[in-house]
Order: structure tokens, then sequence, then C-alpha cells
């Protein structure tokens, strides 16, 4: 609802050159918010965090900074983008808005989306510290107490809030190993979507044993 012109805030986006892309080789981790990474919404504080942290992904992204595009944007333009794309906000000058209306879209069969407006994933990302600025400026940022919290419920109370459960079919071997990235480095119990996976699908989906 705005144009670029006087005051930025266009969208970062790196185009994927490839089934081969090193920048897009599978799972997508490497990034603020993921697995022991804390959710920096600041690009000097979150690589200044992760060179200290971890030097491979510091350089994978900056792979992917050389390669951004930017998406320009008048009134009335409309960015399609898949949530597998690599993409940034981006900051807009002093004392600017601007005014976008968000939407996610689905495949009729699929049973779970999650939305960023005010959903239960955006509690993941501190949310409250960043809005404050106290993330970006604390000398040492933290994985959010939501995803603590998260880690240790059971795969059914996490089945509630959306989470696949175990036997659905999310889980392959592609989808466990990205989970392992995020989720198991913080502690939670990957075993029953392992064992569900390698074992005959049953209808109740391997929940009633994780009440």
């Amino acid at each position: 609802f705005d144009e670029a012109k006087g005051r930025d805030g266009r969208t970062g986006l790196v185009p994927r050159t490839g089934a081969e892309d090193e920048l897009y080789s599978y799972p997508y981790y490497r990034m603020p918010g993921f697995g022991k990474i804390p959710w920096i919404n600041d690009r000097k504080q979150a690589e200044k965090y992760i060179k200290a942290e971890d030097m491979e992904t510091f350089k994978f992204r900056e792979k992917l900074y050389r390669r951004e595009k930017l998406a320009d944007y008048c009134i009335g333009t409309t960015l399609f983008y898949r949530h597998d794309v690599w993409h940034r906000g981006r900051p807009l000058l002093p004392q600017q808005t601007r005014l976008v209306c968000n939407l996610v879209f689905k495949k009729t069969f699929k049973v779970r989306i999650n939305h960023w407006s005010t959903g239960f994933a955006r509690q993941f990302y501190n949310i409250k510290a960043i809005l404050n600025r106290v993330a970006a400026e604390m000398e040492r940022p933290r994985v959010g107490n939501v995803e603590h919290f998260f880690v240790k419920l059971t795969p059914f109370q996490r089945s509630v809030l959306g989470f696949p459960a175990p036997g659905d079919e999310y889980w392959n071997e592609h989808t466990l190993e990205a989970a392992k990235f995020r989720w198991g480095v913080l502690g939670m119990d990957l075993t029953p979507y392992i064992q569900a996976l390698k074992a005959p699908q049953s209808l109740n989906n391997g929940l009633d044993s994780n009440h």
C-alpha cells in the first residue's frame, strides 16, 4: 500500500539457480531463530553473534547477502514467494513506515498452517524483547522461553498446537533431518517420530501412548 521511493524497506530475496544450488541444500538451518541461534532482528547484531559462534554459518550467510536481490514495490505490488525461499525484511529509512497486507496460502489437502502476525509460531522468537529492542542489544542473546517449553511437551500436546504428530504424512527422512537441526539441538526427543516413520502407520498416529 506504499511506494519504496523515500522509505525503502524492500524485501531481500535470494533467487535459486537450480537443483544443485549450494545455498539451497536441505535442510535450511543457518539462520537466526533456528536451533541454538537466537532470533535477532537486526542484521549487524545477528551476524556479529553468528560470526562469534559459528564461522561456517557466517561464511554461508555472506554468500546469501552477495546474491541478494531487492524486490522494488509501489502501490498495488504483490510479491508471491514460497517459505523455502531465502528472504529477509530490510530496514526502513528513518521516520518512515510501510503498510502491507501479509497472506499465507496452503494446499487444500494440508491441515496445518502457522501465520506470523499474532500466531503461536511468532512466540518462538522472544518477540516482546525484540520489539523492546532488548535482544539486539544484549551481549548474549538467548533462545526464547517458549521454545524451551515447547520441546518439553509430549507429541500429543505439540500436535494440538499444530506440530505434526508421529506417523503424520509430513514426516520423512528429510523433514526429520530438519527437525533435528531446529528442535533436536534444543532437547526435543524425536524418537517417537523416528519410530513411527519406520513402523506401519496406525489409525491414531501414535498419539495414545503419549498423553
